[in-house]
């Protein structure tokens, strides 16, 4: 069978449908997603829902619908187009109703649920109410909010149990609920020992065996548990820590534009307090894309464009996978081949010692001003 990329795969979904895809390193997979999503200024929203293991039907469909309101809340209230907006109106739900009417959705989203959204979202609260409506008008109008036609989503799994079909039943399942109630592609990645269970039939019908980079074959041979990349976490937490406490699913929201990721306190604290210096406020943009010479396009945390400095905030768990290790090193080439200087912080290092981070980019910024004169 031929084997085909996950990018491929995912932009060639169409609406409402279901695709199983297998491969060794189901992380380094995301990774790829999540380079590609931050590659093209065109391409859409990646929402990835994943899991170590999947979890037991119907848990599995809350804990997605959570994460999706948790994704709406983040994008809030930038919500049914893909663009900003400099709209000006009184409050946030008439920006919301003005985004609706202008995507051509007004008759699709629901006032009621608008207005309950859009209250909870002001008040840093996750947009869901199970009681109030139905799971299948809660996945609507969540995938509408986030932008329906233009959104992909992707659920993954980083280790099966063949013996538990049960949990493979439920990843199943909801693949195809959330599929028929949010009309968004829907694509599963699991690990290619799935396929030998028959908790997955469903959606098997179709799988498609994933490319493998280099990098990830000789990292899969070499470790037996491959792990999905958790989200940026405090500094003073530790590894163990983190893995007891995270949730029971993880998510990731690409792209984001024009403010710090909600996922990293590093982005959002090192943000604000650029704004507030005296010497740096005004400088940067904010997760801004870049063109570089060889036409290709990066999102990049921060941007100063006079000066071409690129300040970057790592977090360890996501840039430390083999493949987002050489996918940082193919795009700070193409950077710096376009005459950018990359500043890569630690995002540990921004949380444990802010203020020695800002130093480090007033540093560059000054040293870019003196090559200038």
């Amino acid at each position: 069978m031929v084997r085909e990329s996950v990018e491929r795969v995912l932009s060639g979904l169409n609406a409402g449908e279901v695709r199983l895809a297998t491969g060794r390193d189901v992380g380094g997979q995301l990774a790829r997603l999540s380079h590609a999503a931050n590659s093209d200024p065109n391409g859409g929203r990646l929402v990835v829902v994943a899991w170590e293991q999947p979890p037991r039907h119907p848990r599995m469909i809350e804990e997605a619908l959570d994460r999706l309101a948790e994704a709406v809340l983040w994008l809030w209230p930038d919500w049914y187009l893909r663009a900003q907006d400099t709209l000006a109106l009184d409050s946030t739900l008439d920006r919301l109703c003005a985004r609706s009417r202008l995507a051509g959705l007004e008759r699709q989203v629901l006032p009621h649920w608008l207005k309950l959204a859009d209250r909870a979202c002001s008040a840093q609260r996750k947009p869901r109410w199970p009681g109030e409506f139905t799971t299948e008008t809660e996945a609507r109008q969540l995938s509408l909010a986030l932008g329906d036609c233009d959104c992909r989503l992707v659920l993954a799994v980083a280790e099966v149990d063949q013996d538990d079909q049960a949990h493979l039943v439920a990843l199943a399942r909801t693949a195809e609920s959330l599929a028929h109630a949010t009309r968004l592609p829907v694509l599963v990645l699991a690990p290619a020992a799935a396929l030998e269970s028959r908790g997955l039939d469903s959606i098997s019908f179709q799988s498609v065996p994933l490319e493998e980079d280099r990098v990830e074959e000789s990292y899969a041979q070499a470790s037996t548990t491959p792990s999905l990349p958790e989200p940026a976490h405090s500094g003073a937490e530790t590894a163990g820590a983190a893995r007891a406490t995270r949730p029971h699913s993880r998510l990731v929201v690409q792209p984001i534009v024009g403010r710090p990721h909600p996922a990293s306190p590093g982005e959002q604290i090192l943000w604000n307090r650029l704004e507030s210096d005296a010497e740096l406020a005004g400088l940067f943009c904010c997760n801004a894309w870049i063109e570089t010479s060889l036409k290709t396009f990066h999102l990049v945390d921060y941007i100063w464009s006079e000066g071409k400095l690129v300040v970057e905030v790592d977090g360890y768990q996501w840039h430390a996978s083999p493949t987002q290790f050489a996918l940082d090193r193919r795009r700070d080439y193409e950077l710096q081949l376009s005459g950018h200087l990359v500043l890569r912080l630690p995002h540990s290092e921004v949380l444990a010692d802010l203020e020695g981070a800002v130093e480090k980019i007033r540093r560059m910024v000054r040293y870019r001003c003196a090559q200038g004169d």
